[in-house]
């Protein structure tokens, strides 16, 4: 039998990361709110920074309280994620990613020649 000295917890760590901004906060046993994260009922994470004061918050019966969707950052597009951006980019070219990484692969040697074009 093991037996442990010092701090023992049953508590478990909680992260969370804003689908705007990409900031990560964690912390144990810690709610969405606690940690200053909202929650939209499509399960967007955001910092409360990026909401306005006038939102509407609404009782989910899986979440608890969270922000209708009507205004949620992401869900109004107020701001576009990247991988929303990459994905509308991809449909709007006809392609794939793993089409534009191979494609990328064969124009350019190294990261800073692609940094380059994309500059220019």
């Amino acid at each position: 039998m093991k037996i442990r000295q010092g701090f023992v917890s049953n508590s478990s760590s909680s992260s969370f990361v804003c689908d705007i901004c990409g900031d990560i906060r964690s912390g144990w046993d810690a709610s969405p709110s606690e940690l200053g994260f909202q929650m939209c009922e499509n399960e967007h994470y955001f910092c409360e920074e990026h909401l306005k004061d006038d939102v509407v918050r609404i009782d989910s019966p899986d979440w608890g309280e969270c922000i209708s969707s009507e205004f949620c950052p992401v869900c109004s597009l107020v701001d576009v994620r990247d991988s929303d951006l990459l994905e509308y980019c991809l449909k709007e070219l006809e392609t794939t990613e793993s089409k534009a990484k191979a494609e990328i692969k064969e124009k350019f040697n190294n990261l800073k020649e692609l940094k380059e074009y994309l500059k220019g």
